[in-house]
């Protein structure tokens, strides 16, 4: 539902355009970009990324959505600020990379399949076909390799993909007090922020309005929700 709502957000809050099919929902960051000390080709997952294009340039937006303040980590914040340093190129190239050592190729072809095609960010190598993803695992993840070791894969398939700026996105619900806005408060610098409850001032739709308040005014913890449901079939 936020990955549809994106575009929207993005236009009327910061005057960022993009498409729904410019809107990646867990985009993965290889966690060994993170620290020196670590090589790890697995990923830390950011809720969505947006590619967005303007006038000003080409932005990433990378999207984290929090429905409950508990679960808001300064040490998350803090850890993703570091995309500023790696850059826009390093973390397509880190995509290819969690894509060859990764269990899930299909899942990681469907992901590489958008980079290449309407986004455009790596230039394909000649007769380079990704398409098939039907074929086995060994070809499927032989031909990702050869996609990642492609010596063009040094920079972006637009040189302004690879200028392009990042900015960090974090949806939350209303801060309920300053002891919990002070907790954060020093984590949030770098993060561009949008309360849930604001984004209803611009859907227009009054059911959807009424699903998102509902949302983000319901509890954590399988309990409290069952005193508190969410009718889903009104909204259906």
């Amino acid at each position: 539902m936020f990955g549809l709502l994106l575009p929207k957000i993005l236009k009327e809050k910061f005057g960022l355009l993009c498409e729904h099919t410019d809107v990646i929902p867990e985009f993965p960051l290889r966690k060994g970009l993170f620290s020196l000390l670590s090589r790890s080709n697995q990923s830390y997952k950011m809720d969505f990324a947006a590619f967005c294009r303007g006038e000003s340039g080409k932005r990433l937006v990378l999207v984290e959505l929090k429905t409950d303040n508990n679960s808001i980590s300064n040490v998350q914040l803090n850890r993703m600020k570091k995309v500023h340093e790696i850059g826009v190129t390093k973390l397509l190239q880190g995509v290819l990379d969690c894509a060859c050592h990764s269990k899930e190729l299909h899942k990681y072809a469907c992901l590489v399949q958008m980079l290449c095609g309407r986004i455009s960010c790596f230039k394909i190598p000649t007769n380079f076909n990704i398409d098939n993803l039907t074929m086995s695992a060994p070809e499927l993840k032989q031909r990702l390799k050869a996609l990642r070791n492609h010596q063009t894969l040094d920079y972006t398939d637009d040189d302004e993909w690879s200028d392009a700026k990042i900015l960090l996105l974090l949806i939350h619900p209303d801060f309920k007090s300053s002891k919990c806005s002070l907790q954060h408060e020093q984590a949030m610098n770098g993060w561009l922020t949008v309360p849930i409850k604001t984004i209803t001032e611009f859907v227009g739709d009054e059911m959807l309005t009424r699903f998102l308040n509902e949302l983000v005014d319901c509890k954590a913890g399988a309990a409290k929700i069952e005193s508190n449901p969410i009718d889903v079939q009104r909204y259906l």
